[in-house]
């Protein structure tokens, strides 16, 4: 049987869609690599269940732990705020799949809990060296 107009359409945003949502989550675990490297934590990247995803050694350094969750949904974030004006169908399914990223800044996500415990962690370990510091 023979596709209608119609339905090679969907099947071509299907398929658009698809590379969208591969492109933008493999760039984002990219980033996250990328940062877990230049911080020295020896990063390892996977696929598990079609999904690629970065691990990597966990120093107990706050500022780096931040610095690597951050790195993956925020450049995404601002790529896609970059991508708004644009009216290519590509570039506007690339562009949600990007803005998409905010989600993973809220501490419901694995990225987003680690954001918020090393800001914890941090502002804990400020207030205790400045009442050690004070307090002598």
């Amino acid at each position: 049987m023979k596709k209608s107009g119609k339905q090679n359409i969907v099947s071509a945003m299907c398929r658009q869609a698809g590379y969208a949502v591969c492109a933008a989550v493999t760039i984002h675990e990219c980033f996250h690599y990328a940062v877990a490297k230049i911080c020295g934590a020896d990063p390892r990247f996977s696929i598990q269940k079609l999904t690629p995803s970065v691990s990597f050694k966990n120093r107990h350094n706050d500022l780096h732990n931040l610095l690597v969750a951050l790195a993956g949904p925020l450049p995404l974030v601002i790529i896609g705020f970059c991508l708004i004006n644009r009216t290519n169908a590509h570039t506007t399914i690339f562009m949600l799949m990007c803005l998409t990223n905010v989600f993973n800044l809220i501490p419901v996500t694995a990225d987003g809990q680690v954001i918020l415990l090393s800001i914890i962690n941090m502002i804990k370990s400020r207030s205790k060296s400045r009442k050690i510091r004070f307090g002598s």
